[in-house]
C-alpha cells in the first residue's frame, strides 16, 4: 500500500484512519513453506532445542517448522511482553545447565 505525502501532517502523523484489507490467512502457510523449502528435511534431527518464547510474531509457526525438521523442543518460558525473558536475563549458571543438558537455546 502506497500513501501520498499529503496524507500525512508535517510531523509525519497519518491524517485519516486507513481501511486495510483483510489479513490473508495463507500468509503463515507461505512463510512456513518458504522456511521448510530452505532447510533439508531432517536437518534438526537429534537436536534438543530449549525455547524462550517472547513476543515474536513467528514463535508458534517456528516451533511447528522446527518439529517438522526433526527437532525435539522444550518450552522454557513464554511471555507476551517480550522483555520478561530477554536474553540478558539468562544467567551464566542457567546457560551452563542448558549446555550440560545439550539444549540449544533459541529466543523467539
Amino acid at each position: 500500500m502506497l500513501l501520498a505525502e499529503d496524507e500525512f501532517s508535517e510531523s509525519g502523523v497519518l491524517l485519516q484512519n486507513l481501511h486495510l484489507p483483510a489479513v490473508a490467512f495463507d500468509t503463515g502457510l507461505y512463510y512456513e513453506n518458504h522456511f521448510l523449502a530452505f532447510f533439508c528435511e531432517h536437518c534438526l534431527s537429534g537436536m534438543h532445542i530449549g525455547i524462550y518464547e517472547h513476543s515474536s510474531v513467528s514463535r508458534d509457526c517456528l516451533q511447528t517448522m522446527w518439529l517438522q525438521r526433526g527437532a525435539k523442543l522444550t518450552s522454557l518460558a513464554r511471555s507476551d511482553d517480550g522483555w520478561q525473558s530477554a536474553g540478558k536475563s539468562v544467567s551464566g549458571q542457567t546457560a551452563v545447565l542448558f549446555y550440560r543438558k545439550s539444549l540449544l537455546i533459541m529466543m523467539i
